[in-house]
């Protein structure tokens, strides 16, 4: 993919003169162009949670378990009704109203590595089918049968990440040490980035950005999209697990820090540092949200703010987080799926 040569972001500035700077793919070291961020006090009781920008509430109160028992639950997201999540152990995607009520099985079940992504009318899937290859479904939210996108692709895979734009499926291919594009129509699939193990991307109108274990970095593709065209934002970044992307900015979380790629300015900061092992990450209107594995804790930094809040506490091993302008949504191991609401 051509990753050691210099890359212009065309899709993201229009000209070299706009940008007024090229980027190397070579990236930003984990160094440069940093705020160190502290870890602010943690809400006295474990549960309940005031937090205040500027005087204006923000989240109070608890968090509120929208389901329980669920099976090892992750790769949650949310739309303006539902939310979503995967059961890792019985195979199964799931959904529940926002303002409570029966969680139900949502969409195909049974396949390893299932992964899921949200469009305005239609969830897409991705999978290993019985360890065939890639298969892609999309299933409507309002109900009927899934659509086949693609099935049993000749490439060897294991899904790792799912990311969505309005013509494309984007899929982190942990197998065969590749990003995959798919049509959301056509099925046609084609590798558009090689690296070694990678993990979650996400994408926005300006690229589509993914995080690679195997080699400590995160990798920008600018749109529109060329061959061989990707920028690293990042490398020496130990365990990047996660990533969310949008029109703004790429953030991450590493083994225990969270960080922020600016994309007007493309300079790389610290949102959290000293964080205890975040392994989620959500982006709500600028707002950042992670999930810290490690202490329990929901984190957020709002947007245009410098430090980091803690919103919930005593969560028994967060492991997926989603955010909206109505409130932060998240799983954890113990097998619930929380809302707090603003």
């Amino acid at each position: 993919m051509g990753l050691g040569r210099l890359v212009a972001l065309g899709g993201l500035c229009g000209s070299m003169l706009a940008c007024g700077l090229l980027v190397g793919t070579g990236g930003l070291s984990g160094d440069e162009e940093t705020t160190p961020v502290g870890r602010d006090a943690e809400p006295a009781d474990g549960g309940d949670v005031l937090a205040q920008l500027d005087g204006a509430t923000t989240f109070a109160g608890k968090p509120v378990e929208l389901a329980s028992q669920q099976d090892r639950p992750r790769s949650i997201a949310v739309d303006p009704v539902h939310l979503y999540w995967v059961n890792d152990g019985t195979r199964t995607a799931m959904r529940v109203p926002k303002g409570g009520g029966p969680a139900m099985p949502f969409g195909p079940s049974g396949r390893g590595g299932l992964q899921l992504a949200l469009a305005a009318l239609d969830v897409f899937f991705v999978a290993d089918t019985d360890y065939c290859g890639l298969s892609a479904w999309s299933v409507p939210k309002a109900g009927g049968a899934a659509t086949p996108i693609m099935s049993c692709s000749a490439d060897g895979v294991s899904p790792r990440g799912l990311a969505l734009d309005p013509l494309h499926l984007y899929v982190t291919n942990a197998r065969s040490n590749n990003v995959r594009r798919l049509s959301r129509t056509a099925g046609s699939d084609e590798a558009i980035a090689t690296t070694v193990a990678p993990e979650a991307i996400a994408a926005s109108s300006k690229g589509v950005a993914f995080t690679s274990i195997g080699e400590s970095r995160v990798v920008l593709i600018p749109k529109p999209y060329e061959p061989g065209a990707s920028v690293t934002v990042a490398d020496g970044q130990t365990d990047p697990r996660s990533i969310a992307m949008d029109d703004e900015s790429i953030v991450w979380t590493t083994a225990d820090a969270v960080r922020q790629f600016v994309l007007a300015t493309q300079t790389v900061r610290d949102v959290g540092v000293g964080e205890a092992s975040p392994v989620a990450i959500a982006l709500a209107g600028g707002d950042v949200f992670w999930a810290n594995a490690g202490d329990g804790t929901i984190r957020m930094l709002p947007k245009g703010k410098v430090s980091p809040m803690t919103i919930a506490a005593g969560q028994s091993g967060p492991n997926a987080i989603a955010a909206d302008g109505d409130g932060v949504y998240w799983t954890t191991a113990s097998g619930s799926v929380l809302a707090l609401r603003r």
